[in-house]
C-alpha cells in the first residue's frame, strides 16, 4: 500500500510542477523560441523536479528500495500522468484520444514521451544513500 500511496504524492508534486512550467513554456518561452525549443528549455528543469520529488517521496514515505515496490510507485504515478494529460489534451486543446497520442508523433511529443517514461522509472532510478548503505 505504501508504493501506491507514494506513487500518488509523486504524482501530484511532479505534476503540479509541471503544470507551472508548462504554462509557462506555452505562454512565455515558446512564442518566442518555437515550440519544441521550449520543450527543450523545460525538460532539463522537469527531470530535476521529477529527481528531487522521487528521491523526497521515497524517503519520506519509507518506500522499500526492492524493484516492485519502486516499480509499482512509478507505475501508479504513470498512470495517474497518462490520465491527466489525457483529460486536459481534451479540455485545454481539445485533442481527442486519437489525436492526443497521434502528437506523441511529433518533435515535442516525442520529447514529452520521454520524459514521462523517466518520469515512471525515476523512482527505480533514485538510490536514498541512507537505505543504499544501511545506514542512518
Amino acid at each position: 500500500m505504501r508504493p501506491v500511496l507514494a506513487g500518488i504524492v509523486y504524482f501530484v508534486l511532479v505534476y503540479l510542477a509541471g503544470f507551472v512550467l508548462g504554462a509557462s513554456r506555452e505562454a512565455i518561452i515558446a512564442p518566442v523560441v518555437g515550440r519544441v525549443a521550449a520543450v527543450l528549455v523545460e525538460a532539463p528543469l522537469m527531470l530535476v523536479v521529477m529527481t528531487l520529488a522521487a528521491k523526497a517521496v521515497c524517503r519520506r514515505m519509507s518506500v522499500p528500495p526492492d524493484i516492485s515496490s519502486r516499480a509499482l510507485m512509478g507505475a501508479v504515478a504513470f498512470g495517474m500522468l497518462t490520465l491527466a494529460e489525457a483529460v486536459f489534451a481534451k479540455i485545454l486543446r481539445g485533442l481527442d484520444l486519437g489525436q492526443w497520442l497521434a502528437s506523441f508523433g511529433t518533435a515535442e511529443g516525442f520529447i514529452s514521451l520521454l520524459l514521462f517514461l523517466l518520469f515512471a522509472a525515476m523512482p527505480m532510478l533514485v538510490r536514498d544513500k541512507a537505505v543504499a548503505t544501511g545506514r542512518p
